[in-house]
């Protein structure tokens, strides 16, 4: 904890988590390159909540999809685990944390009322196509990472054709 951070009571952490905020991940497209990843995560700060913005910039999504075409052929959760991984580790992430402000209402109110380019439920119930999801929104987002998948697809199409 930093110094001057204090730790909510319980009331106002009960207080806190009445907030009504979608379950749902929401995606944007940016201006350059990158796709801004929004959540709410119900037991951050102390079980009172936050709200997670993370930007997902192309460096990140080749990785974290190079990773997951390579390892899925000997194992799919491992490449899954580490698609997601690396968007959770190797991305700038902001995190506001529900200290029952205004600010934060105002914040949560904005993420149920907007309308994202992208919306997945339950992000965690199907992660393979949910990886694919999301792969395939950064592709329309971003053109070089379109091509990068493109020539990783025709690569792997052609070493299929020379191994039969």
């Amino acid at each position: 904890m930093e110094e001057g951070d204090k730790m909510m009571s319980e009331t106002e952490i009960s207080e806190a988590k009445s907030i009504d905020v979608s379950s749902a991940d929401k995606f944007y497209f940016n201006d350059e390159c990158s796709v801004t990843w929004m959540y709410y995560n119900p037991d951050g700060n102390y079980g009172a909540g936050q709200m997670v913005t993370t930007i997902i910039d192309e460096k990140t999504m080749q990785q974290a999809y190079t990773e997951l075409n390579t390892l899925s052929a000997t194992d799919q959760k491992l490449a899954l685990d580490s698609f997601f991984n690396t968007l959770y580790s190797e991305c700038k992430t902001y995190i506001d944390d529900n200290d029952g402000s205004s600010r934060f209402a105002d914040m949560v109110n904005a993420f149920n009322s907007d309308d994202a380019d992208m919306v997945i439920e339950n992000i965690a119930d199907d992660p393979l196509q949910n990886a694919e999801k999301i792969t395939d929104f950064f592709r329309k987002a971003d053109s070089y990472f379109d091509r990068f998948v493109a020539n990783k697809e025709d690569a792997i199409n052609q070493n299929k054709g020379k191994s039969r």
